[in-house]
């Protein structure tokens, strides 16, 4: 048996440790310490290596009596990281099948782009002076080569509220658009001031102004719209439209009588008779004056759309008080009526008068004008024409371009399957054309492609003066 080399920390024989000595029954000394005595009644463990208390502290987290064992090798499936090579290899396919699509799309896009043919279209700037004096005729009667005009006829109104004034005794007169047809003759014919046209049911209407009415062409009749204003004021004469309404001074002639006739398309209105709300003068001036304002922007800006050309300053109106309406019982509402009569000239006929009054070769092309704000014209003479009847001499003033139309269908068909070395032979047949510049394309390609729709054509627009 191993001999216990701990077994001197308890006396040999002895299982308890020794108890302290009895105290003395000698008073202490007031030298010495008073010893203390400690009573309990738990009995003190025994002191040995056997019974060494253990502290609850954790483990360390690696047990020192195992060996560490290294993390096993990857397998053959698996890696700790891609490979740079393979990365790279990977990279530039990438990179050369992005370059190969873009290349593809490229040439797919150069491939099927249109040939496109730009032009530049001949023009002749021109500025008026005094020398720039023109002749024109009606239409019905202009003879081949010369300048013909037509008559356009334009109603517009306006209204304006002002304050009432009083009360006024008010007497008007109902009017209306209508239609004068001439199928008796070839030759114009004149209605003098006030003639008189008839309804159906007798009330008369009368003509303000002297009146041409334009003669029949073949088989169809000359017509002019005019204004036709009732006989005597009242509401009875504001009727709707009538379908025909005869002239009592050709009763005498059966046949002139049945052939000029007029027609209404719209109703007649303004008849009145009796008291009104009244406006003073002043108000009713302003009130004109604006309304009138009003009326010439609004006649520009539909001369601006009609087909054609139209002068403003060739354009004849004529104003016409309205009746009144009453907005409350201290406002009035005051109304005014413009006609318009536009004189109206063929776009391609003006345009090749005054490139041919400059000298210009015009042969058989079709031009049209490209105007600035400035141009308009003006009659010559103190008199004014009668407008669809007379021949109108006329000044030109301002500015305008004229362009040469350019038949890009033709110029195109001409082109279509041709060698690029022809494009400069068959744009020069073309008169219009003052310069051209082809792309073909593909652009490796030398024809012109066989469809003519294929090719694109750009006509420049002009600028003006």
């Amino acid at each position: 048996m191993a001999k216990d080399y701990f077994q001197d920390i308890l006396p040999p024989g002895n299982d308890r440790p020794a108890q302290p000595p009895a105290p003395s029954q000698t008073p202490p000394s007031h030298t010495e310490a008073t010893p203390i005595e400690i009573k309990t009644d738990t009995p003190m463990p025994e002191r040995s290596i056997r019974n060494i208390a253990v502290s609850n502290r954790p483990r360390s987290s690696i047990d020192m009596r195992e060996p560490m064992v290294p993390p096993p090798p990857p397998t053959p499936f698996t890696r700790a990281r891609p490979s740079s090579t393979k990365s790279r290899s990977t990279l530039v396919l990438w990179t050369v099948v992005s370059i190969a699509i873009a290349g593809f799309a490229l040439m797919g896009f150069i491939a099927t782009r249109p040939t496109t043919v730009s032009i530049t279209p001949r023009t002749h700037a021109i500025t008026f002076d005094q020398t720039s004096v023109f002749t024109a005729y009606p239409a019905g009667s202009a003879a081949t080569g010369t300048l013909p005009y037509t008559v356009q006829q334009i109603d517009l109104e306006e209204s304006e509220a002002v304050a009432s004034n009083g009360v006024t005794h008010v007497e008007e007169k109902a009017s209306g658009s209508v239609t004068v047809y001439n199928d008796f003759a070839a030759t114009p014919m004149k209605l003098i001031k006030t003639t008189r046209f008839s309804t159906p049911d007798g009330l008369i209407f009368r003509t303000p102004a002297d009146v041409i009415v334009p003669g029949k062409k073949g088989s169809t009749p000359g017509s002019v719209v005019i204004t036709l204003v009732a006989d005597a004021s009242g509401e009875k004469y504001n009727i709707g439209p009538v379908s025909r309404l005869s002239i009592p001074g050709l009763a005498s002639n059966a046949a002139m009588s049945a052939a000029v006739y007029a027609r209404s398309s719209l109703p007649f209105t303004g008849g009145f008779s009796g008291d009104r709300p009244g406006v003073s003068p002043d108000a009713m001036s302003g009130a004109l004056s604006a309304m009138r304002g009003r009326l010439n922007e609004a006649a520009s800006a539909t001369l601006a759309k009609l087909p054609g050309v139209a002068l403003r300053g060739l354009s004849q109106v004529t104003y016409e008080e309205m009746p009144s309406t009453a907005d409350s019982p201290t406002m009035t509402r005051l109304h005014e009526r413009a006609r318009v009569q536009a004189v109206m000239f063929p776009q391609n006929v003006l345009a090749a008068a005054i490139a041919q009054s400059t000298g210009s070769d015009i042969q058989s092309a079709t031009m049209h004008l490209k105007t600035t704000p400035s141009f308009d014209a003006a009659y010559i003479g103190s008199s004014t024409p009668a407008l669809g009847t007379d021949l109108i001499s006329i000044l030109l003033k301002g500015a305008a371009t004229v362009v040469w139309d350019v038949d890009t269908a033709s110029l195109a068909q001409a082109l279509a399957n041709h060698d690029k070395g022809a494009f400069n032979t068959i744009v020069n047949g073309f008169t219009g054309v003052q310069e051209a510049h082809a792309r073909i394309e593909p652009f490796w390609s030398n024809r012109f492609p066989a469809n003519p729709m294929s090719i694109r054509m750009i006509v420049a627009e002009p600028k003006t003066p």
